[in-house]
């Protein structure tokens, strides 16, 4: 079967097995055929023949005579002498006397006799031997190969095969230069196959061993660049995908918030799919109409993932004892794209976890969580999912191809490497890279990814993502994820994007949408919004502004401004516990992790104190144009009442909350925060999604919810539950 560009309107169905087995990938048959017809050895005529002398000739293209009388010399004696006739001629004369005896007469006729018989049988012997070794039997082995395909193109595999076939021969493969991989066979086997990842002129030697004689020859194999062909993503796709990796969190106390987990500080684990269930990943038969974050609806084009894992790991003390770890986890997942611009609007999931691990005590703990969440993508970013077809533009790449593909909010650098082989078909392997500012600006210390592309196919053959954060952050972590096609199902139709008429406007700012909202800017860290022109849940007389009055001009703060001038806000959060109203701040300096950690409380005796200063590990780049708490409140109640009407009554007590209505402080708090993350969906997940530059959000005091608005533009950007069952 010949992998071949599809046809935009035919259906093409390549299963596990097809992955495996491609023809064009065959080796050539191997060659055994006989010796040419002169090289044969002749057969021998033992007929009798009469000479004009007695003699017998030994030699491999002589024929063998009897003993014949000749006259004698009268006078002589018998005499018989064996004479030499060249190198394999030897020569016996026979003279007797006139007065033999019959005894004398019979032994001279068995002595000749004798040895004839003699010579006969060696040289018999001679010419059995000697045709063994012109066979390849003997000393001297045949040192020729065949080679399946002496000009491929990257990606193929190629056959060599020995000629020289008898017990005892060694073997010696030498090939250079080295960019090639044996995939069966060994350099010291008869059979080697071996694999090519780059182009170029390759020298095969072969020595052949046999009864202590050497005999070697070469020969050139040359390789030509092999073009991979992109295929367009297609409606009705199917793939699946065999997922394994590990992963290492600290601090994990700060993720898993129960009782029984605070007396551990790390846990480790490795998960993988099974083998007859592999992750399943689905592109939409036709559009459908989704709403984005601000509530316009168009066309979007529906993709789908489901996968379920296994874990095995263990949870780590603080005294270093390990108690080991097992569990699953299901996570599907959904995203809507936008079919015109090209680019995710939002995301869909839902993540059952159970994990079971001894406790403390010794006794069994089933720690089941379920989450459940939609993140609606910043809609004034041009953010795009990462996707094979997206890398050049242009669809047939090689090695040595360099390019740069938006992932997210960021930029990520590939490069073509070289040509591997997944199973049994050609792939190109790409690495990417994001840049120091990058990493910097995600607190990741190392970021690795490959993808490996084959020919026809949208999606990656392979891929492999190694990252690690900063050692600083609130819960470090390391991640190491493995996935590798097992089917593939091309549906019937090719997507093309950018083809309708209906598209939305790509949004700035909340003022396009909501017009009686403003924008604020705010230099440095007293970006901290104070209250807006709408009703607010922010009472008047303990605003933002009033808290930090209450500190600002402190010994201990002017003498932390002067040492750190270029300040700026990072949190600031608004929460009330029965008759006690709270702000908390934290600040810092532009690429600094160390923070001034500020909290000012209101009692009904109107007396704010500061407390709990410590420093945090939090930081923040540039922060530009941003809503008031009160605006963000506004938006929020309009946006909950068109998308998501059930956190509207979680966060209002309501599904249409007006302008009068306003957040129950008593079990949730309001938060503005500076690069917020988008909530980690599921245990694993190895994909970045791109930060809040200013996000304001409502989370519940038990984590069982948060709900997010991006204050730079006004929408929606996620709503989130978590459900923790401990049993």
């Amino acid at each position: 079967m010949n992998y071949q560009p599809h046809d935009i309107e035919g259906s093409t169905v390549i299963n596990s097995y097809d992955l495996h087995q491609d023809a064009s990938l065959s080796t050539a048959n191997e060659d055994h055929s006989t010796l040419p017809e002169n090289d044969r050895e002749e057969v021998l005529d033992l007929t009798e023949r009469t000479r004009p002398e007695t003699s017998i000739i030994k030699g491999p293209t002589s024929k063998v005579g009897d003993v014949i009388k000749r006259p004698s010399t009268e006078g002589s004696s018998f005499s018989a002498k064996a004479e030499p006739i060249g190198p394999s001629v030897e020569r016996i004369k026979v003279s007797r006397t006139s007065k033999l005896s019959r005894k004398k007469g019979i032994f001279l006729i068995i002595a000749p006799l004798s040895i004839v018989i003699m010579v006969i049988l060696g040289y018999t012997t001679y010419l059995l031997l000697d045709e063994e070794a012109d066979n390849g039997s003997g000393s001297n082995p045949i040192s020729d190969f065949t080679i399946s395909d002496s000009a491929p193109s990257s990606g193929t595999l190629v056959s060599l095969t020995a000629k020289s076939i008898e017990t005892g021969t060694t073997y010696s493969w030498t090939i250079f230069p080295e960019d090639y991989s044996i995939r069966s066979g060994s350099v010291k086997e008869r059979n080697i196959q071996l694999f090519f990842r780059k182009a170029g002129t390759y020298r095969v030697d072969l020595e052949v061993a046999f009864k202590g004689n050497k005999v070697s020859t070469n020969k050139f194999i040359s390789v030509s660049e092999r073009t991979f062909v992109i295929s367009r993503e297609r409606f009705s796709d199917k793939a699946g995908y065999n997922i394994s990796g590990n992963l290492l969190i600290e601090n994990i106390d700060s993720i898993l918030r129960t009782k029984d987990m605070l007396s551990y500080k790390r846990m480790f684990l490795t998960y993988k799919t099974d083998g007859n269930d592999p992750a399943l990943s689905t592109t939409g038969s036709e559009l459908v109409n989704s709403k984005d974050g601000l509530g316009t609806e168009y066309p979007n084009l529906e993709r789908g993932s489901v996968q379920n894992l296994r874990f095995e790991g263990y949870l780590e003390r603080p005294n270093g004892m390990r108690s080991p770890l097992i569990g699953s986890s299901n996570i599907e997942q959904r995203t809507w794209i936008d079919i015109y611009n090209k680019r995710p609007t939002k995301m869909a999931t839902s993540t059952k976890t159970d994990l079971q691990f001894q406790a403390i005590a010794g006794t069994t703990v089933d720690y089941r969580v379920n989450e459940r969440g939609t993140i609606y993508n910043d809609l004034g970013s041009d953010l795009r999912e990462l996707r094979v077809e997206d890398i050049s533009e242009g669809r047939d790449m090689r090695v040595g191809m360099q390019g740069d593909i938006r992932w997210g909010v960021n930029d990520l650098e590939w490069e073509a490497i070289e040509v591997d082989i997944i199973g049994q078909r050609p792939a190109l392997r790409l690495d990417l890279k994001l840049s120091t500012s990058d990493l910097k600006d995600l607190d990741l210390k190392e970021f690795g990814l490959s993808l490996w592309l084959s020919n026809d196919l949208p999606l990656a053959v392979r891929s492999v993502m190694n990252i690690s954060s900063e050692n600083d952050v609130a819960t470090p972590y390391r991640l190491n994820h493995f996935q590798e096609m097992a089917f593939f199902e091309a549906g019937a139709k090719s997507l093309i994007y950018g083809d309708i008429s209906t598209k939305h406007d790509m949004y700035v700012s909340a003022d396009e949408v909501f017009p009686e909202i403003s924008s604020e800017f705010h230099n440095g860290w007293t970006y901290v919004p104070d209250t807006g022109n709408m009703t607010s849940t922010i009472p008047t007389g303990f605003t933002a502004q009033d808290a930090i009055s209450r500190f600002v001009d402190s010994p201990e703060f002017k003498a932390y401004k002067r040492s750190n001038p270029s300040l700026y806000g990072t949190i600031s959060n608004y929460s009330s516990y029965g008759n006690k109203e709270q702000w908390r701040f934290s600040m810092a300096e532009k690429g600094d992790k160390l923070a001034w950690n500020q909290t000012v409380r209101r009692t009904e005796m109107d007396l704010g104190f500061p407390d709990d200063v410590e420093p945090v590990d939090l930081h923040r780049s540039d922060i530009g144009s941003i809503l008031t708490y009160s605006g963000s409140e506004h938006c929020l109640k309009q946006l909950l009442t068109k998308l998501e009407q059930p956190y509207a009554i979680l966060s209002f007590g309501k599904s249409t909350p007006s302008e009068s209505d306003r957040i129950d402080t008593s079990g949730s708090s309001l938060e503005t925060r500076v690069d917020m993350r988008y909530p980690m969906v599921g245990l694993i997940n190895p994909g970045l999604i791109e930060k809040l530059p200013i996000c304001f959000y409502v989370v519940g005091f038990d984590g069982s919810y948060k709900i997010g608005l991006d204050m730079t533009n006004g929408q929606l950007a996620f709503v989130t539950t978590t459900q923790v069952i401990k049993l």
